[in-house]
């Protein structure tokens, strides 16, 4: 037979402070279905049920949330075991391949229009290979390349943090940065990293009118040579 205390106890719980049977069962360790015999005859107030669907819904939000870190958690963890693998399989670049990765990295962002050898992109990691490009496979000093930001105006009060930014990533003198472009957008882009936007940096050759057109007729090679490996 249950205790008489624990029964007291139980329902001064439920009636005056207005636990749920599954509190209450833990604090006073019974089970659910004891607990909700002795309390069955309680009428909870508004402001006790209140308290409960509230609870119920943070525990409910406390739920999707963790349900959401575990699955990042699991996603963070394929990425990093496939990023492990990926380089295993890359560990060194020959530089046939660098000439290649980099022939075709511009044939997808590299200027096609203008005659001058330059490269417009947002990505860091992206920017800083092709500056590695036209060191290792045209020989290009750092002294001739160019650099310009590109952002938008609402940045501005930002730019020379933005500058130093790229100058730090390409490793190229401030001195050798252009006046940077300040887009004019009619509708105001909201950024959600505001302080972390850097917007976009074009690398251009001093002088690489000729390395364009050689780049140039290098990708038309790429173009006539898709298929020829198979088989």
């Amino acid at each position: 037979m249950a205790k008489p205390h624990l029964r007291i106890k139980a329902r001064n719980l439920r009636e005056k402070q207005g636990f749920s049977i599954k509190e209450i069962a833990e604090i006073i360790g019974v089970g659910r279905s004891t607990t909700s015999l002795w309390c069955r005859d309680i009428k909870l107030t508004p402001k006790q049920i209140k308290r409960l669907e509230k609870k119920e819904r943070d525990g409910k939000t406390r739920g999707r949330i963790k349900a959401a870190e575990i699955k990042k958690k699991k996603r963070l963890d394929k990425i990093e075991k496939y990023r492990e693998k990926a380089m295993e399989e890359i560990p060194r670049l020959t530089k046939r391949e660098l000439f290649l990765i980099g022939v075709a990295l511009y044939w997808a962002e590299g200027s096609k229009k203008d005659p001058s050898m330059s490269l417009t992109n947002s990505d860091p990691e992206m920017m800083t290979f092709f500056i590695e490009w036209l060191q290792e496979v045209w020989r290009i000093p750092k002294s001739r390349i160019k650099c310009t930001v590109g952002i938008n105006q609402a940045h501005k009060e930002r730019i020379r943090e933005v500058e130093r930014y790229w100058s730090k990533i390409t490793k190229i003198p401030i001195s050798q940065f252009n006046k940077s472009s300040l887009k004019l957008i009619n509708n105001k882009k909201e950024y959600r990293n505001f302080q972390n936007h850097n917007g976009t940096l074009a690398v251009r050759v001093l002088k690489g009118t000729n390395l364009n057109y050689q780049t140039l007729g290098w990708i038309e090679a790429l173009k006539k040579r898709q298929g020829s490996s198979a088989g």
